[in-house]
């Protein structure tokens, strides 16, 4: 189960953007860090990709960023608190990440670059992903339900059935689930067996599957249903229909016309992933 907003850097981080709005810190309101986010991708971007210019792209970016931030403010979980020094950390893996890019697509954006893994349950400490989302405070208090541990009031994590509570060692199959704050190992999902959640390896494909009966890591639930998660390769409409534990790292370019699940992004060009940039935006999966 992965318990975390990941779609990229901006959509991670600016999912919680709309918590509140502030005129202090060093990027105002989230619009304004919206804007730095957006400048941060897009000035090293437009130079390799030739097309679109700085300006779309930031365009783009800054408005979808705005919009995340806007839908995940009024679910009431997150709320912007533009610290300098939080602030300042997110941006510069922003611009440490795609400051890399070079010409021809020979240096790609990688989902394992944004997150500090590719397989891993959650964003790596000190990822990009993870620098931002901290840019965003959880506002939800111990035991009540959440999605993601950046939901959470500090240092509380999001557990496996979906309650903030105090982060433990990692509960393995067959090992109870239930608490607030207690997370399943990586592998495992956390089902209601009988009256009790439990760890265990989830339903698998072609099984029938519901909120407290989840899929295997490698199937999602669709209308009642587990349908097994594309490969590298595969079709995708977000990043909920990749496998995370693939090569591919749970992955979907939807800057493509049709998006497939991939390592990552790779620019040059005119390549395709620079019209992502200048129209559908990157980091539209979810």
């Amino acid at each position: 189960m992965r318990n975390w907003l990941v779609v990229g850097v901006v959509v991670g981080v600016v999912g919680s953007v709309v918590g509140g709005c502030s005129s202090s810190g060093p990027s105002g309101d989230y619009t304004s860090f919206c804007q730095q986010v957006a400048t941060a991708e897009c000035t090293p971007v437009a130079v390799v990709c030739a097309s679109p210019t700085a300006p779309q792209c930031e365009a783009t970016v800054s408005a979808q960023c705005e919009s995340t931030a806007l839908a995940l403010i009024q679910g009431g979980k997150r709320e912007f608190t533009p610290d300098t020094n939080v602030v300042a950390s997110c941006l510069s893996a922003i611009q440490s990440l795609f400051g890399n890019v070079s010409p021809g697509g020979s240096t790609f954006v990688t989902w394992a670059n944004l997150n500090g893994s590719s397989t891993t349950d959650a964003p790596g400490s000190s990822s990009p992903n993870d620098l931002c989302n901290q840019v965003f405070a959880g506002t939800v208090a111990a035991n009540l339900p959440c999605v993601t541990s950046y939901d959470c009031e500090s240092p509380n994590v999001c557990g496996s059935y979906g309650s903030c509570g105090p982060a433990g060692d990692p509960k393995q199959a067959g090992e109870g689930c239930a608490d607030p704050g207690d997370i399943c190992a990586t592998g495992t999902v956390c089902s209601l067996q009988g009256k009790l959640p439990l760890c265990t390896t989830g339903a698998p494909v072609g099984a029938s599957c519901s909120a407290t009966n989840p899929c295997a890591t490698s199937a999602e639930c669709v209308k009642g249903k587990c349908k097994a998660l594309s490969e590298e390769g595969g079709p995708c409409s977000s990043n909920a229909d990749c496998d995370p534990t693939a090569a591919n790292g749970g992955f979907c370019d939807t800057s493509l016309k049709n998006p497939i699940c991939t390592a990552g992004y790779s620019f040059g060009t005119e390549a395709p992933d620079c019209a992502g940039f200048k129209g559908t935006g990157l980091y539209t999966g979810g």
